[in-house]
């Protein structure tokens, strides 16, 4: 047995091979106490005679490591960077200087709440896989808010991994509000949870800019991110989320992102270049496309391009727009292989509802869009006539081999004749079967399918949407959302159909005891907070306080969606209260 100083971690460290009860003697000189936690510190001398130690160890051919990892705390208010930033009482006061520290494996830097912090967040150092280094808040109250003003990023991490950061709300920066990249190595281990992200600014140059950027370029490797419980709007440059990969060749591995929110952006919500094993689920993004003049490509709201495995499910997308074609909800692009697209909700989009592709010399392979509601898509007569609804299209030598358009369902009602689903022009090649089945589509329009024999049509119908279209209703109704638990995913859509009915709908979120902070970690804006106790799951009501819906587990957004519309009619987010007076 020995202990030891290691050279990586600062830490002293005890490491054992035995098979026996071992009893040794050594002074507290020998073993710094201050080195370690409290809690481990003071568990240690719960052990102690004077002056030695007697310690049990049943490991097996194994080690005891005691590390060190040290809390730092920023208070941009009443702080101060002459103390040790390691106690609440002696906090720094400036991210000046956390940028100017290198911190170890398993610390944790702290800002309090309530406080703004002015200019950016880059902290250096990496953790380790099973030591990350986090960045969290203390004290009660708003989320620490980092004001970049023009730096380049509020908050940033470059040639770093292992970083969990959580509780944030950041504005400025041009051309990023959160940046992760680097130029050399890998990259791992990054988790962004709960966080807003808001005005970001400048002019977009590039569609690697906007809210939340991770990007990778060749000579790296990204790998594992987690991006959960964002709400990013509010820019002009280009994306609200992206994770952007170097190439076909060299993608970022193992993305998700989850019950997240993107709106008010110039180009594209939520997307994934270049990644391999990808989920993109339970999000939403909302006026998107806000560029008023085409300048570096055309933007649609949750996709994907050159990914291979890559998944957007159970997502929400609407109020799309464009500064030229596209302005679709859900696209799978050139260079995909191997994604999906099912069971999200995309409507009232001046575009498509979805997308598959294929360009420049590519094959895009295996696609599939399934399960999915679609629901008056195409309110640009331009986009609706060059798209549809179900959008199929090659070009610059592109092919597509193997396409699935699989029972989804299409409300297609535009303002112009035009076919639901468009294949105007694509080719395709190898032995993948290309088939078009099990979908419904409602449509008052005479040519509903534009298409060829390459692909194939089995048990589709098409009925006349007059039969089944929701009804929309002029009653000034007031409806309730109640969701008795603490769904995050569920909350996400709560907040889009608030967006969507205005001042004609309500929603409630109803736990168990009062939390000081879950308003803000959440981001629950207009979604009011109750104490209470019930079953699980979501309800909603009618103006008499009457269950028009319920469910015991989380509801598909899809399914939420048609229950308001049955009951509340289209959304006009800025025409309720005119309708109802």
């Amino acid at each position: 047995m020995f202990c030891a100083l290691d050279k990586f971690t600062r830490a002293p460290t005890i490491r054992a091979n035995v098979y026996l009860l071992l009893t040794f003697t050594y002074s507290y000189d020998d073993f710094s106490m201050a080195e370690l936690p409290v809690s481990s510190a003071s568990s240690i001398r719960r052990m102690t005679l004077p002056r030695t130690v007697a310690i049990m160890l049943l490991v097996l051919h194994s080690g005891l490591t005691i590390t060190r990892a040290d809390t730092y705390y920023v208070d941009c208010s009443t702080g101060s960077d002459s103390a040790d930033g390691k106690s609440v009482l002696t906090a720094w006061r400036t991210l000046d200087k956390v940028g100017a520290t290198s911190f170890l494996p398993g610390d944790s830097i702290l800002l309090r709440r309530g406080t703004r912090c002015v200019g950016q967040l880059w902290p250096k150092g990496s953790g380790k896989p099973e030591r990350p280094i986090r960045i969290g808040t203390y004290a009660s109250g708003a989320l620490p808010l980092i004001d970049a003003g023009n730096a380049d990023a509020a908050i940033k991490l470059f040639n770093q991994q292992h970083w969990v950061i959580e509780a944030l709300e950041t504005t400025g920066g041009n051309p990023y509000g959160i940046f992760v990249s680097g130029t050399q190595g890998e990259l791992r281990g990054f988790v962004l949870k709960n966080l807003v992200v808001h005005d970001a600014t400048g002019e977009p140059k590039s569609k690697v800019t906007g809210l939340v950027v991770f990007t990778a370029p060749g000579g790296t490797q990204m790998d594992d991110v987690v991006i959960d419980g964002i709400t990013a709007y509010n820019t002009t440059e280009w994306a609200g989320i992206i994770v952007n990969g170097a190439s076909r060749e060299h993608r970022i591995r193992n993305v998700t992102i989850r019950n997240s929110i993107v709106h008010n952006v110039y180009g594209d919500g939520i997307v994934m270049f270049s990644v391999e094993d990808g989920l993109i689920e339970r999000s939403a993004a909302w006026f998107t496309g806000l560029q008023p003049t085409e300048t570096i490509g055309t933007p649609n709201a949750i996709w994907t391009w050159t990914c291979r495995r890559c998944t957007v499910r159970q997502t929400e997308g609407f109020f799309i727009d464009s500064p030229g074609v596209d302005g679709g909800v859900y696209d799978i692009d050139f260079g995909n292989d191997d994604n999906v697209v099912e069971d999200n909700y995309g409507h009232d989009a001046m575009g498509y509802c979805a997308a598959v592709f294929a360009a420049e010399k590519q094959i895009t392979t295996n696609s599939i869009i399934r399960r999915n509601l679609c629901i008056d898509n195409g309110r640009s007569p331009k986009l609706a006539r060059r798209q549809g609804d179900m959008f199929i299209s090659t070009w610059e030598d592109g092919v597509l081999d193997g396409v699935a358009i699989e029972n989804n369902t299409f409300y297609w009602s535009p303002l112009i004749d035009t076919p639901a689903v468009m294949m105007d022009h694509a080719d395709f090649r190898g032995s993948r079967p290309n088939i078009v089945t099990g979908n419904k589509i409602f449509t008052a329009v005479s040519k509903p399918i534009h298409t060829s024999n390459a692909l194939k049509f089995e048990s589709s119908t098409v009925a006349p949407i007059m039969d089944r279209l929701p009804p929309v209703t002029d009653r000034p109704s007031r409806f309730r959302l109640v969701l008795t638990g603490a769904d995050r995913a569920q909350v996400v859509f709560l907040q889009t159909a608030l967006v969507q009915y205005s001042d004609r709908l309500e929603a409630i979120v109803v736990v168990p005891e009062e939390s000081m902070d879950f308003s803000h970690d959440w981001n629950l804006g207009r979604v009011r907070l109750s104490v209470g106790i019930g079953n699980p799951g979501l309800q909603v009501l009618n103006q008499e306080g009457k269950v028009v819906g319920q469910w015991s587990g989380f509801v598909s957004p899809g399914e939420l969606g048609l229950t308001l519309r049955r009951n509340l009619g289209v959304p006009a987010p800025f025409a309720a209260s005119a309708r109802s007076q």
